[in-house]
């Protein structure tokens, strides 16, 4: 459901073409992916990703997946190397994972700017089908802010 493509590691590397300097009156979670991509730096460019839109925010840490959203007050906690698919929601038996990866994501949030502008609609996006899929009253769901 979520999209790995950060538009800061876009901004960083488009910096990094282009020559320009990052700004430093911000935090710029971003890397430049050009050594990683020319072969020049070895290994997996983030440690985690983070991202949010909302009430809802995600956290991708090695191969550990959570997905916080405030409408419905709901936490997805997923073990993305033995579960894909994420079919298996694990976090009321994942407690201290659960836990530690809540404090990181907090710690994310925190460092970033609030939005510029208020979202002008927040509105219900399924996270188990294709928005093509109709919808069931059982699907799970979140509030994605525009």
């Amino acid at each position: 459901m979520a999209n790995p493509w950060r538009m800061s590691t876009f901004f960083a590397t488009a910096a990094s073409v282009s020559g320009a300097a990052m700004p430093r009156d911000r935090v710029m979670d971003g890397v430049d992916l050009l050594p990683f991509v020319s072969g020049s730096a070895p290994g997996n460019p983030h440690k985690s990703l983070f991202w949010r839109s909302g009430p809802y925010k995600t956290l991708l840490e090695g191969d550990w997946k959570l997905q916080v959203s405030h409408i419905p007050n709901k936490m997805w906690l997923f073990d993305l190397k033995n579960d894909p698919t994420e079919r298996q929601n694990l976090a009321a038996t994942e407690p201290v994972r659960l836990r530690d990866m809540l404090a990181k994501m907090n710690e994310n949030d925190k460092a970033q700017h609030k939005p510029l502008w208020p979202s002008l609609i927040e509105g219900a996006i399924d996270i188990d089908h294709p928005l093509s899929y109709p919808q069931h009253p059982n699907d799970e769901y979140v509030y994605w802010s525009n």
